[in-house]
């Protein structure tokens, strides 16, 4: 079976079928709000995260280092982030690339303006700081609301390519372990696509990595 990520055979990876899909799923999004806790409210210190989890204990701790995920400041961020990635993703000019043909006999295309959007990227995040459409800062100062956010996002997303690859897949290389953990984790798609966008193209390589460098020159305004 193809997995959403990669494409590697389920069976090569035998015993991971469970605790990894769960140890990752589970553990990353609790892990990323206590760095950002210790980082912005105990001055990098995990000394003080240890002495606030034997203190007032994990729970108590982990209200304060999880802000509300239902903030409107950061789902605006976010989402006007995401129109203007899919935007710039589907107008700027490049040339058609070709990737990997599939074992099933599909071949991805893709529209090589990476490099082109990511500098459009950069710069139109500086000149809106600049001119004043929003604190060059914004980024930093909704990092935590923005963490919650997104890992929620991620969650209920990642569901709903579950669903998509079973139900309404976009090629032929698709299906299920039977695992619903597992392929809940490794996807039940290969080259999952939306009303013509390539799912992993825009999540990976436009919405995260151009988000990297934004949300560091973010850092610096701040």
């Amino acid at each position: 079976m193809w997995g959403n990520n990669t494409g590697v055979s389920v069976g090569m990876i035998p015993g991971r079928k469970f605790f990894g899909p769960l140890f990752l799923v589970m553990v990353p999004p609790v892990f990323v709000h206590m760095v950002w806790y210790t980082n912005y409210h105990l001055d990098g210190s995990f000394l003080a995260l240890a002495n606030s989890f034997a203190t007032d204990g994990f729970v108590a701790t982990m209200s304060k280092a999880v802000p509300s995920p239902f903030t409107w400041q950061a789902w605006k961020i976010i989402l006007t982030y995401m129109a203007v990635q899919a935007t710039l993703m589907r107008v700027v000019p490049g040339k058609e690339f070709i990737g990997p043909t599939s074992n099933q006999g599909n071949v991805p295309i893709y529209k090589d303006n990476g490099v082109l959007a990511f500098l459009l990227s950069v710069m139109l995040f500086i000149t809106g700081a600049t001119v004043g459409l929003y604190e060059g800062g914004v980024i930093y100062n909704n990092s935590g609301s923005l963490l919650s956010s997104m890992n929620l996002f991620a969650l209920l997303f990642c569901g709903f390519l579950y669903l998509k690859g079973i139900y309404f897949p976009s090629s032929t290389d698709c299906g299920t372990t039977g695992n619903i953990l597992f392929d809940y984790y490794w996807g039940t798609e290969l080259y999952p696509r939306i009303f013509g966008w390539d799912v992993k193209q825009f999540t990976n390589c436009r919405f995260g990595m151009v988000f990297w460098p934004i949300s560091t020159i973010s850092y610096a305004f701040a």
